[in-house]
């Protein structure tokens, strides 16, 4: 953290959030500051994970905490093994982050609501950070909503395997970048595959594939393994990438979708209804109805749906998040948290 921060504002700004969100019973939950690196490995997301600040201690590995939600995620999980209770957790602390031009430490501050669902749960969250702003004197705040279960669901239609369903997410704001588009995720996806865009081939069995490999292990005098992995392991991979590359057409058809859906980036009541026409089958609608749900619920908390807009492509991190993401922003743009 720079040395020029304030820790008695810092402190202030803080004790009022901790009541603020105390009103909304919140009780305060901390956790250690060192913890296991397993805990992040295997309950954060990449940009968390990526982003660990490790070091290893009488042979294990241990991290200084990225963020409260996981190890919140986990007491959570050990305490309540049925998920039944209701609890909600409000934390406050130092984060440290290792970034490529050094490790950070920062100040985090937010709320966690387990075992509860629903709109009424999604809204009670969005409107404990919006009122936050107004507790602490910042009142020209706006949020952008999107939802990643829905862009999931969506997704389904086109039955892609997962690795080719992440690149898509992954490329999400290339998709909605003028100068660069449809067209430009196409190439990444082409250069990836590593073959010319318009060869049609039959996808092989693995036998087929395993028959072929066995003659290039022969001839080539290798063993029974290439690179620490067996034939059928090899083979697999290759099948795999050959589905993918034939699932070119269906990777295009889910690219024209998407753009449509991240171009209803507007306010609530057109975005719904712009989405209503987009969605498909029951699931996809099921999401967008208790989605529409929560933004009535939060409108009835007293915020002004005005200040909301819509951006279904909304996400930071796709691997981390599965349903509703929000960012608070000011009226200039600026983000806020």
């Amino acid at each position: 953290m720079p040395r020029s921060v304030n820790y008695r504002l810092l402190r202030r700004i803080t004790t009022q959030l901790e009541q603020h969100m105390a009103g909304y019973g919140y009780e305060p939950f901390d956790t250690p500051i060192i913890q296991p690196t397993d805990l992040f490995l295997t309950r954060a997301g990449d940009q968390v994970v990526k982003r660990l600040f490790t070091f290893d201690r009488d042979g294990q590995s241990i991290a200084l905490r990225p963020e409260f939600t996981a190890p919140a995620a986990y007491a959570y999980a050990q305490q309540h093994p049925d998920g039944a209770a209701i609890v909600r957790w409000q934390f406050s602390g130092f984060v440290f982050v290792d970034y490529a031009t050094g490790a950070q430490q920062r100040m985090s501050v937010g709320a966690e609501l387990f075992g509860a669902g629903g709109a009424d749960a999604d809204a009670e969250i969005v409107t404990i950070a919006a009122r936050g702003l107004d507790t602490l004197g910042v009142r020209d705040w706006n949020i952008d909503i999107g939802h990643v279960g829905l862009l999931r669901a969506v997704l389904e239609r086109f039955r892609l395997d997962a690795r080719t369903e992440r690149f898509i997410l992954h490329h999400l704001a290339a998709l909605s970048n003028p100068a660069q588009g449809k067209g430009y995720v196409l190439e990444q996806l082409d250069r990836l595959l590593q073959a010319p865009p318009d060869v049609e081939f039959a996808v092989p069995t693995i036998n087929d594939v395993e028959r072929t490999l066995d003659a290039v292990l022969e001839s080539g005098h290798y063993g029974v393994t290439m690179g620490g992995r067996d034939r059928a392991d090899i083979a697999r991979r290759l099948i795999q990438k050959r589905q993918r590359f034939t699932e070119r057409h269906q990777v295009s058809a889910a690219l024209d979708v998407l753009e449509h859906v991240g171009g209803t980036w507007t306010n609530v009541e057109r975005a719904f209804d712009e989405l209503g026409r987009l969605v498909e089958g029951d699931h996809e609608r099921a999401i967008l109805t208790r989605w529409h749900g929560t933004m009535r619920a939060i409108n009835e908390s007293g915020i002004d749906l005005s200040r909301i807009t819509i951006r279904p492509t909304l996400a930071r991190d796709w691997e981390y998040y599965t349903g509703i993401v929000f960012e608070l922003r000011s009226a200039h743009d600026a983000h806020i948290g």
